[in-house]
């Protein structure tokens, strides 16, 4: 009797984490690109559906909205819309106005012209920061974009992303977005970076604006449009910053489904003494915050 008991209760707690283990999956595929476009989906409502995800210092904002069709106005062109809408301003190498999606530097002269050790307000790692403070302080804003352009002459060469303060490199998003259920569009490994600057300001009160450069690439597909960004340099805060932007029209034509994937390696989640420690969950919920502002802009931008 006992030993039946013992067996039928080892069956019972089986059974239970069986049940717990296949709910957990059930909600990680739930949040997945694939998952995300399956027909009926729940997610899929005129508000639109949004996950927060945290994983130590790598953070990622997951959106999904609906864009219902005006008057006038076809799957193919709010499509156009999507794919016509860059994460920002075109760079070109050699243009004197190259950097003017970054604007002027009024908000953020301090940092560049107090970057005289390593590490230094500006993000970068120690060989750029020495020949950066070896400039006179009225100079240094030339040598940081040098030193940043130079970023994109190697990333041009190797695709390769250089760290910053720490030794290791950044987080390659690309590679996680694959890792996350969404699929490289064909001729994606073969096709050329398109670079584009920006500033944005990320946060409320005395947050320093993010300088970023990025390389976009925009794909076209039949009835279906995909963005995919990533960041060559980021000024302040991250270490790496990745961008997945799918655009899908709808059966019925009469709408387009959006799937926003915001992937922020957060270099303050990086930092172990005692007092970043206690911050984390404020620093989470701050960027959490950010994040899904961010995403709303962005779709209200490009409609």
């Amino acid at each position: 009797m006992k030993q039946s008991f013992f067996h039928s209760s080892v069956f019972l707690a089986a059974a239970l984490l069986s049940l717990t283990l296949s709910a957990r999956a059930e909600e990680k595929d739930f949040w997945s690109a694939t998952a995300l476009w399956k027909t009926g989906n729940p997610l899929f409502t005129e508000k639109g559906s949004r996950d927060f995800q945290s994983e130590g210092p790598m953070l990622r904002s997951i959106r999904v909205s609906k864009h219902v069709l005006r008057a006038g106005e076809t799957c193919d062109t709010a499509l156009a819309k999507v794919k016509n809408h860059p994460i920002g301003v075109p760079f070109a190498f050699g243009s004197p106005d190259r950097f003017r999606g970054w604007e002027k530097f009024s908000d953020d002269v301090d940092a560049v012209e107090g970057c005289s050790d390593f590490p230094c307000k500006v993000k970068f790692n120690e060989v750029e920061t020495l020949l950066i403070s070896a400039k006179p302080k009225e100079v240094r804003l030339a040598e940081v974009e040098n030193q940043v352009e130079k970023r994109m002459q190697d990333y041009v060469k190797t695709s390769h992303r250089g760290g910053y303060d720490l030794p290791e490199d950044p987080v390659d998003p690309w590679k996680v977005f694959v890792t996350k259920g969404h699929v490289l569009p064909a001729g994606f490994e073969k096709s050329k970076p398109s670079f584009y600057t920006r500033k944005l300001k990320f946060g409320e009160g005395s947050y320093r604006p993010l300088r970023q450069m990025f390389d976009e690439r925009v794909f076209t597909q039949k009835g279906k449009v995909v963005r995919v960004a990533r960041d060559v340099y980021t000024a302040h805060y991250f270490d790496g910053w990745g961008e997945w932007l799918e655009a899908r029209c709808s059966d019925n034509g009469k709408e387009i489904f959006i799937l926003q994937d915001l992937l922020m390696e957060f270099d303050l989640l990086k930092n172990t003494d005692f007092f970043s420690r206690i911050a984390r969950p404020k620093m989470r919920q701050g960027v959490d915050q950010e994040s899904v502002k961010y995403q709303k802009s962005q779709i209200d931008s490009i409609f």
